[in-house]
């Protein structure tokens, strides 16, 4: 049994936390997708207007003044872009305090749509391209970002195409491949294409090129058909939105005429070679069929509301007077990313705020396994829900504009008559009350909605002048990326490759990790910041004021669990403030409070100290926010607002395993019945932790595998499976940069803080486990997050491959299985031992790397150095200190013996030639693993394990035979034992003095010391003092030299006599010589006189009794045998006499 197999008592202690981890994170990832919370064919229009959830500030000037003729925002790069002419002016607008204004005039035409393109994999130097669209020509200009994201001057490309004479009024960008979409005022949909130098055609370079995606009837007349199918017919429909889903692989063309057309764009990894895959148009939904649809899910929601007879539409536009229904235009389609919005793959917006979830349809074969491995393949778009406004918003309301970033949508109205019109942005957030009581597992229902629940903010911006109030002109709106750095903020976006990734959560976890959602509105009176209310600031609110009704209030609406994850939140952000004291003010404000403490009431000297000094937060209302939640959580209160309840597991009719939309599926039954307070916690750390918790900790690049030819016809199918990969020449790197395994451990230090303080208060007894379980949890993800820091500087000796097998298994851990698993712990055990970290460097990792563990390396790294030195020097007093050195870390080895792995141990062992010393280690493996000695009497032997600890034993001594084995083979090769080496003489036993065995044996064994060491490791086996006690050693020894056909009587085992009486009935004779050999010669004599009987019987002419009888002769001469010789010599003569009268009578 190998102890590396045992799981120690910390692994013991994460089994726990781990699956109480995974049921939070799959709990955060429930009903957040738009097909979850909004039924298929339906519509709703429910809204809170009581609760603001946005602020509004200024934050400065707006852009420069003056008459320009067309604008757009630029959000990769964070510009405003107008166009005066043929000059473009970029201004930027996520910093307003600092203005930054670029002109630029690198075209010669008016600009009518500009944008920015992600370059292609083969141009260098560049951030971005500044796409130009005049009436002339596309082209393509280089950006480039110096420090502080300061816009350097804009380079014009070689790269351009004439337009044709056709307006290319949009334009998108797919940020993962760098492909160009142009969308005309034709109706036609094109692709910039452009070339590296060395993409030739017939010796020359390729040109760019316009390639058309989609065309209609009108596009491809010649030029003067098509001026007389425009006076006769008029314009075709415009392109005026082109949007991409880069989730999916989706383009979305938006028409002048409301019509929706949806593309597939092929991946790279579908393009067989560097040619890049058409465009595929999967459908078109036009205006008709989508406002007969939205009309059916109005009538059956409203149903009476909208009679014929009214001249309404199904949208509720009026009649035009020609008669003629005038549908309400679409203004804009807003792509969903699949974590979002599920199957829902757009959201598109009505002039009167109408929004059209449109999902899209796959077809697969639900029976056949194999087209459910593989991705969806949308073939149709319908219309899947439909949200109308409320029946209190503005008749007159037309949207202008629309944005959806971060659960908030935001709407850029015009309302009121054309005298007085007014501009306005209404803002959509989805209410969390809704999602956190879907997600609290009916535990705690506070209200049951079925479809999706949405707070509404109407957001004015005025300014109070002398001569009157001025209404704001909106320009734009746009979000604002958050203010962290750019590795931090890829940690939480979903284009990164996380398996978890945080940007599509409710704001209930992403508020723990992600800052808070920011928006900007760009007007003719300034720039304002749009910032969202969090449910942290309302908690934190309430605790401020006190009100302990209005807790309870957003306790029942949250659920107990969210809330004491969020107070899990305040006390671990008042950590810092708490460490960033000094030692002189700490002792002067504790002086302070011990003066207040002794004027005030007796009831008040019991709050919370939990958390260190109650004054050691500088702000007045943190302090109070601080105690209060100290008090919440830690107090009697905790029963009154229900965190001390005991929450409820699924119903036993539900399945207790259910898919989350990640994919991965999660048993939500579980055996601990954790209070809210506690699951709050496990909350709390799983929002902390996934970003990391199922993603690879480290990614490899392996070397290039040369191809195998093409498989013939008469080859056996299926094909062999390929090869593993090469480990030597790989290239490692961490997955997650330094930044982010430094955010992530700060984060966990100081929730560890936390822990250290209110631990023992936390937990109940039923908890107790759950509560140390999630010390352990973080303490352990700190130190996998140190052994990952100190591994990414170990990648050039990664790459040399030393273990293979164990750099393979490397690759395929999750950051959970280094903290949870014990498989991972072999692997990074094999990583140390093959010299790949430094054992000197893993110290503080006493999770991954217990002490044993350091140490048992420690001891190996003596002996390869005894090996070396073995190798380069052979002299005596090299050897005595060389010796001294095995000793030390046999010493170690023996003290962590329950650690060690044998194998392992007794290949270096063997490898410097401490045979004598291996044979102590297993013996001492061999206690460890049966400390109390069960396998030696057992009361019942064929108890299971009884039988285990048997095995467990004969595995350890099974190494020492091995050892005894290549000695007697090799004396047995090189001719100097021919059956028993015991007939051979024995200078040991002429002079009476028994020679020591050496510590260190020589590597290649001489003719002449073969015998003397084969008998000094059995007497050491033998007779040695510290294996007295173990008798199923001293009869596997036995057994063995019986099978090898080596006499054991001339040892002085204390259980050889048993063996004999018990074990070696089949050769008697063995036991009269243990007799003789021990001097004990009335009993041999008799046990000899007795063999000779029996062969007398058995076989009265055999020589066997001759020889028998004369042994018995030899013991009775002996002194103090007490037995005569006189009837033994008798006894000898009848037998020749015997012997001689057999032959004459044959002859007669």
């Amino acid at each position: 049994m190998d102890p590396s197999h045992v799981p120690d008592e910390t692994l013991q202690r994460l089994v726990l936390p781990g699956r109480l981890v995974g049921e939070a994170l799959a709990q955060d990832d429930l009903f957040l997708s738009v097909e979850e919370t909004c039924p298929a064919g339906s519509g709703s229009a429910d809204y809170e207007f009581k609760v603001p959830q946005l602020t509004v500030e200024a934050a400065g000037a707006g852009p420069p003044s003056g008459d320009f003729t067309q604008q757009g925002l630029l959000p990769d790069i964070g510009r405003l872009w107008r166009s005066f002419g043929s000059k473009i002016v970029l201004w930027r607008y996520d910093e307003p305090g600092t203005p930054e204004v670029t002109e630029y005039c690198g075209v010669s035409e008016s600009v009518i749509a500009a944008a920015t393109a992600t370059p292609k994999n083969f141009i260098q130097g560049i951030d971005h391209f500044l796409v130009l669209a005049t009436p002339l020509e596309v082209s393509l200009h280089a950006l480039r970002f110096a420090g502080s994201n300061r816009l350097l001057p804009p380079v014009r490309t070689q790269f351009s195409v004439a337009s044709d004479d056709i307006p290319m009024s949009a334009i998108a960008c797919d940020p993962s491949s760098g492909r160009i979409f142009l969308g005309g005022a034709d109706g036609c949909i094109h692709e910039f294409q452009y070339f590296d130098d060395d993409s030739r055609w017939l010796g020359r370079p390729r040109k760019c090129r316009k390639s058309a995606v989609s065309w209609n009837l009108q596009s491809q007349l010649p030029a003067v058909l098509q001026r007389a199918c425009i006076a006769i017919f008029g314009h075709s429909e415009a392109i005026v939105q082109l949007s991409i889903d880069v989730s999916r692989g989706l383009l979305f063309a938006l028409s002048a005429l409301s019509s929706v057309t949806v593309f597939h764009i092929p991946s790279q990894k579908e393009a067989q070679n560097r040619e890049e895959k058409p465009v595929v148009q999967i459908c078109c939904l036009s205006a008709s069929s989508i406002a007969t649809e939205v009309g059916r899910i109005k009538a059956r929601l409203f149903p009476g509301l909208l009679p014929a007879s009214r001249g309404l539409s199904s949208f509720g536009a009026v009649v035009s007077a020609s008669g003629l229904l005038s549908f309400p235009r679409l203004v804009k389609v807003l792509p969903m990313l699949k974590a979002v919005g599920g199957n829902v793959v757009a959201c598109a917006v009505a002039e009167d705020g109408t929004r059209i979830y449109l999902r899209g349809v796959s077809k697969t074969s639900a029976s056949d396994a194999s087209q459910r491995a593989r991705p969806a393949v949308i073939t149709s778009v319908v219309v899947h829900h439909v949200r109308f406004l409320d029946a209190s918003a503005p008749r007159d309301l037309q949207v202008k504009d629309a944005l959806c970033e971060n659960g908030v949508t935001l709407l850029q109205c015009r309302f009121g008559q054309e005298a007085g019109q007014k501009e306005a942005v209404i803002a959509l957030s989805t209410d969390l009350r809704v999602v956190a009581q879907k997600q609290g597992r009916g535990r705690s229902p506070w209200v049951n909605v079925s479809g999706m629940a949405e707070h509404v903010d109407t957001i004015n911006l005025t300014q109070e002048q002398a001569e009157g109030t001025q209404l704001a002109q909106i320009f734009a709106i746009a979000a604002l990326p958050p203010p962290i750095s750019k590795p931090i903020q890829q940690l939480f976006c979903s284009g990164n490759g996380l398996v978890l990734p945080v940007a599509h959560l409710s704001e209930l976890a992403k508020q723990q990790l992600a800052l808070v959602p920011r928006f900007m509105v760009i007007s003719s009176i300034g720039v304002h910041l749009l910032r969202r209310l969090q449910p942290l600031d309302s908690l934190q609110e309430h605790l401020l004021g006190g009100n302990l009704m209005a807790l309870q209030d957003f306790v029942g609406q949250y659920t107990a669990e969210q809330s004491c994850a969020l107070m899990f939140q305040i006390l671990t952000q008042a950590v810092p403030k708490l460490n960033a004291l000094d030692a002189s003010e700490r002792a002067e404000r504790a002086e302070r409070v011990e003066r207040v403490e002794r004027l005030e009431a007796p009831r008040n000297r019991s709050r919370s100290r939990a958390l260190g000094e109650r004054s050691a937060v500088r702000d007045a209302n943190e302090e109070v926010i601080l105690l209060r939640t100290e008090q919440l959580l830690l107090s009697q209160l905790a029963v009154q607002l229900g965190f001390s309840q005991v929450l409820p597991s699924l119903d036993p009719g539900q399945p207790s395993i259910q898919g989350s939309p990640l994919g991965y599926s999660v048993m939500f039954q579980s055996a601990a019945r954790l209070s809210a307070r506690m699951r709050g916690l496990y909350l709390f750390l799983s929002r902390l932790l996934r970003p990391f918790w199922l993603s690879q900790a480290m990614l490899v690049v392996w070397p290039a595998v040369p191809s195998d030819k093409k498989r013939r016809r008469d080859e056996w199918w299926p094909p062999p499976p390929d090869p593993a990969p090469v480990a030597k020449g790989a290239q490692w790197r961490c997955a997650f940069s330094k930044s982010q395994r430094g955010f992530a451990r700060h984060q966990l230090s100081l929730v560890k803080t936390v822990l250290d303080r209110c631990l023992s208060r936390l937990a109940r007894e039923a908890e107790e486990d759950a509560a140390h379980g999630a010390w352990h949890l973080v303490a352990a993800s700190m130190e996998a997050l140190d052994f990952l820091e100190l591994l990414s500087g170990c990648t050039t000796a990664m790459a040399a491959g030393a273990c293979p097998e164990a750099l393979l298994r490397l690759s395929e851990l999750s950051f959970r299985d280094l903290v949870c698993q014990p498989e991972a712990r072999r692997v990074l055990q094999q990583l140390m031992q093959a010299g790949i970290v430094a054992c000197r460097d893993l110290a503080n990792c006493p999770s991954l790397f217990s002490k044993a563990d350091l140490e048992i390396q420690e001891a190996y790294e003596i002996l390869k150095v005894v090996e070396a030195n073995l190798v380069a020097n052979s002299s005596a007093l090299e050897i005595a200190r060389l010796s001294h050195l095995t000793h030390r870390g046999l010493g170690i080895l023996e003290q962590h013996a329950a650690h060690v792995n044998l194998m392992e141990a007794a290949a270096r062992l063997r490898a410097v030639g401490a045979c004598k010393g291996l044979v102590s280690l297993c013996s001492s493996v061999a206690r460890a693993r049966d400390p109390k000695d069960e396998a030696m009497r057992p009361q019942d032997p064929s108890n299971p394990r009884v039988q285990q600890l048997h095995y467990a034993r004969l595995e350890c001594y099974q190494v020492v035979l091995g050892i005894l084995d290549d000695v007697l083979s090799f004396a047995r090769q090189r001719g100097r034992m021919q059956s028993s080496f015991a007939m051979l003489p024995n200078p040991s036993t002429e002079s009476g003095v028994q020679p020591e065995l050496p510590e260190l044996l020589p590597s290649r064994l001489s003719e002449v010391d073969t015998v003397p060491i084969l008998d000094g490791l059995l007497r050491h086996c033998l007779e040695g003092h510290r294996y007295q006690a173990d008798e199923l050693f001293h009869f596997c020894i036995l057994k063995w030299m019986m099978q090898s056909g080596l006499s054991p009587y001339q040892y002085k085992s204390p259980y050889l006599k048993n063996f004999l009486l018990v074990h070696a009935k089949k050769n008697p004779e063995m036991h009269c010589k243990y007799l003789q050999h021990n001097g004990r010669w009335a009993e041999a004599c008799d046990a000899y006189l007795s063999l000779a009987k029996d062969a007398e019987r058995s076989d009265p002419h055999s020589d066997n009794r001759l020889l028998m009888l004369q042994n018995a002769a030899l013991c009775a001469r002996m002194p103090r045998s007490n037995r005569r010789v006189e009837p033994i010599l008798r006894m000898m003569s009848e037998t020749l006499r015997t012997d001689i009268e057999r032959p004459t009578s044959c002859q007669t």
